[in-house]
């Protein structure tokens, strides 16, 4: 039955993005023009930025004109925003500012176009058929104690691989540099009809991992200033990487999608597209969405197919599903509010407040999974069955609140669910209840014309006491096979909230809360990306329970202190000098081990160091 509704559902969205598709086709010769229509701003001429860099700040700071007209033409630019941007729409990133944006600092300005490379006319309209976004960057690191403990049990850093390392005063300091280029293609076929891609060459390849070897008499050495290029590797240090390819149409009803796309939302705490300059992570879905507005409300439903479980290849080599009950799919439905960008900055200048917020729901489900139990049922095509059951519902809220130089942000998440057999060769082990939930709170306001910035942010993802350490889990099966509830919840690992303990160490926020307030001056601040800041942070963690800690008797992780000075430039030449430090608590200090009575005694390793990080960006973004 539960199959059944599954695929009823999906013949309903089918049919519904069918006949919108359709008669959107039909109306399109009437509504070539229709203000309602999507259209893409043209990418701008990187000489042309410069040249317009005074006339567009004079416009943006100008207080020349009449109050009374002032609030009369931002009315109007409002109400025409409204009816010519109605399908505006952009889904990735609500509540966030535009992932996008943090590749081209200099986006504001980009709108500026050379009029001799508009004179090619597709589907009689001036447009860009290629465009092409991305940047490249490189990042020199330096890593100093980050095993914290003088063990491996948080850093794999030292003893047991390389005989080098046995000496851990050798091995203290960790340094060495990674790349990536980013390139992120769009061909328009026409103002209404695109298909966008991303693709990373170079993908964190470590620089001097690919040396040219020479064999002389028996001896293998490295040629001196000689790097090879590489082919497709382990992830991580990938030569090419097809990330995310999709399509998007645009009709007078709404946008459809389908492909790979990134997927984002509110602050970025659980779905996160990881499109930041400086990022690792990012989340890609596979889906079919159809986003419409109604009354100033944006909706989407979408159709993701998450796990497809196991395939098989026809005779001509197409591949095929092997089963229709083993994977596993979702139903993801938005409903938010959000003004255009434009519309903010016209209401903030009148001194108006703005109040933007949604809801992101997703549901999931799989009935059965197939799996093999080692390679030889791989090679006799021998699968064990079983049933998993699993349903769950993720509801998450998220606010924004906006007025003058003050902005105010929450998202707050729910996991409800359950997985009636969460492992196939676990003995014993009960049905799991799911009940996570987590939360971002963030406040900060602008002194001094916005140069100096004061703020604080709050993060909490709740505990387990079942689950053991406090890095997030790989799957729902507990330690304890009696526990009956999961509550461990875990940040997308794409939100970033500093540079040791939770970024490197930890993974991500899980079964933890922070308090982080920070402070920030720009020097230089300028609308086309021109800048020059200092930024410093101070981070107190704690674990949400003291028995997943590997104490077992305090929840106090640790101070971290993280300072940076970012540059950038008008032609999209970024650089970011970043410094940290962790004072580890006594959450750390503490080792349980087992008595032969079998009663557990722990002794205290007080002997814990401080780990530092010293990190450079270089990027170029277009």
């Amino acid at each position: 039955m539960a199959i059944s509704y599954r695929y009823f559902i999906f013949t309903l969205i089918t049919l519904f993005l069918f006949t919108g598709v359709v008669f959107a086709q039909d109306n399109d010769t009437d509504s070539e023009n229709n203000e309602s229509a999507i259209e893409e701003e043209p990418q701008g001429d990187g000489e042309s930025i410069e040249s317009e860099e005074e006339s567009l700040e004079e416009d943006l700071n100008s207080e020349s004109l009449d109050e009374d007209e002032t609030e009369g033409d931002d009315e109007g630019t409002v109400e025409d925003e409204e009816e010519s941007n109605d399908l505006d729409l952009d889904y990735s990133a609500l509540g966030a500012m535009n992932p996008e944006e943090e590749l081209d600092s200099s986006k504001s300005g980009s709108n500026v176009s050379n009029p001799k490379d508009m004179q090619e006319n597709w589907t009689r309209r001036n447009m860009d058929i290629f465009e092409v976004h991305g940047y490249f960057r490189v990042r020199p690191g330096l890593y100093h104690k980050f095993y914290i403990r003088n063990d491996n049990s948080l850093f794999p850093l030292n003893g047991d691989r390389y005989s080098g390392c046995s000496d851990k005063d050798k091995c203290k300091t960790l340094a060495g540099a990674d790349m990536r280029f980013m390139f992120a293609p769009t061909i328009n076929l026409s103002e209404e009809v695109r298909i966008h891609s991303e693709l990373m060459f170079f993908d964190n390849l470590m620089m001097g991992s690919t040396p040219s070897f020479n064999t002389t008499d028996g001896a293998t050495t490295v040629s001196t200033g000689a790097m090879l290029g590489t082919t497709q590797g382990n992830p991580g240090s990938d030569f090419f990487n097809m990330r995310r390819v999709w399509g998007e149409m645009d009709s007078p009803f709404g946008q459809l999608k389908f492909g790979r796309m990134p997927e984002h939302w509110g602050t970025g705490m659980l779905y996160n597209s990881g499109d930041g300059i400086n990022d690792d992570f990012g989340d890609s879905v596979d889906r079919i969405s159809f986003a419409f507005k109604l009354n100033g409300w944006l909706v989407m439903p979408a159709f993701d197919f998450p796990n497809e479980g196991l395939s098989m290849t026809s005779k001509a080599g197409r591949p095929f599903d092997f089963s229709q009950v083993d994977e596993a799919y979702r139903l993801v439905g938005v409903f938010a509010y959000q003004h255009e960008k434009e519309d903010q900055l016209s209401m903030l200048k009148r001194g108006d407040w703005v109040v933007n917020t949604g809801l992101h729901f997703s549901y999931r489900a799989q009935a059965m999974q197939f799996e093999w139990d080692d390679e030889s049922d791989i090679e006799n095509n021998d699968i064990t069955t079983y049933k998993r059951d699993m349903w769950g519902l993720t509801p998450d809220l998220w606010f924004q609140f906006l007025y003058d130089t003050f902005h105010l942000e929450a998202e707050l998440a729910f996991q409800f669910g359950k997985i009636g057999k969460p492992s196939s060769t676990a003995v014993n082990m009960n049905a799991l209840n799911i009940l996570t939930w987590s939360g971002v709170l963030k406040a900060d306001y602008g002194l001094l014309s916005d140069q100096l910035r004061i703020g604080l942010e709050f993060g909490i993802a709740s505990g387990d006491r079942d689950v053991e350490g406090l890095s997030a889990p790989n799957s729902f099966d507990q330690a304890n096979n009696d526990a009956k509830n999961f509550t461990r919840s875990s940040f997308n690992p794409g939100y970033n909230v500093d540079l040791i303990l939770f970024h490197n160490i930890l993974g991500t926020v899980s079964g933890a809360y922070y308090f982080k307030p920070w402070l920030r001056y720009d020097f230089l601040k300028s609308p086309l990306g021109k800048n020059l800041g200092i930024q410093l942070d101070i981070l107190y963690s704690r674990s949400f329970y003291q028995e997943s800690t590997i104490s077992n008797s305090s929840n106090n992780l640790g101070l971290e202190v993280d300072a940076r000075v970012d540059f950038a430039t008008s032609d999209n030449f970024r650089a970011s000098l970043q410094y940290g430090v962790l004072f580890p608590m006594s959450a750390f200090k503490g080792t349980y081990e087992w008595n032969d009575n079998g009663t557990d005694q722990s002794y205290k390793d007080t002997d814990l160091t401080i780990p530092q990080t010293l990190q450079l960006l270089m990027a170029i973004s277009f």
